[in-house]
């Protein structure tokens, strides 16, 4: 009997800390996946001299991110899809600890600087809305969808993959579902 209860107990810790590491690889991957992907890409703000040669949409688009005005909006939830009950698929909301997210040069405001949260009519300076994906984990890989959306014909959803090499997380392939 002593034996089996200290089995059960060696399972229950085992189990408690795979999933505490989960917790910190989810962090570093979101992170990771958001240091890359929040960008100057939906600025709503152009140079004076146009926008179709590469050199000044760069210069200019670089000397942007150094004004400090450029915000981005993070959902404070992960979309799971709980497929549990085979008469019905329900999402489920977990929350996001957004103290864990790292700054950018871009700011993370809390709310949607938008006229009825609708993206086309945001403060020029305003970014992107973005949202991922619950993450799913198998050993070293993991799997994400990033959505973000900067208007109404603005916007796409990547499916990313990533591998956990020398203890870090890094992206090796990137998919994209959909695009407006």
């Amino acid at each position: 009997m002593r034996f089996l209860i200290f089995v059960l107990l060696l399972l229950l810790t085992l189990v408690q800390c795979s999933k505490g590491n989960e917790e910190k690889d989810e962090y570093e991957i979101i992170n990771l996946i958001l240091k890359k992907h929040v960008n100057t890409y939906s600025v709503r703000i152009f140079p004076k001299k146009g926008y179709s040669d590469e050199k000044i949409r760069k210069h200019f688009n670089d000397s942007l991110l150094h004004t400090g005005k450029l915000t981005y909006y993070l959902y404070s939830s992960i979309d799971k899809l709980d497929t549990t009950s085979s008469r019905r698929t329900i999402i489920k909301d977990k929350k996001i600890d957004l103290s864990k997210i790292q700054s950018l040069e871009i700011n993370r405001i809390d709310n949607i600087p938008c006229k009825d949260r609708m993206t086309d009519s945001c403060d020029p300076y305003f970014t992107a809305a973005y949202y991922f994906s619950e993450i799913k984990f198998k050993g070293n890989k993991a799997l994400v969808m990033l959505n973000f959306q900067c208007g109404g014909r603005c916007g796409k959803g990547l499916l990313i993959k990533l591998l956990k090499e020398n203890n870090q997380w890094k992206i090796v392939k990137e998919d994209m579902v959909w695009i407006s």
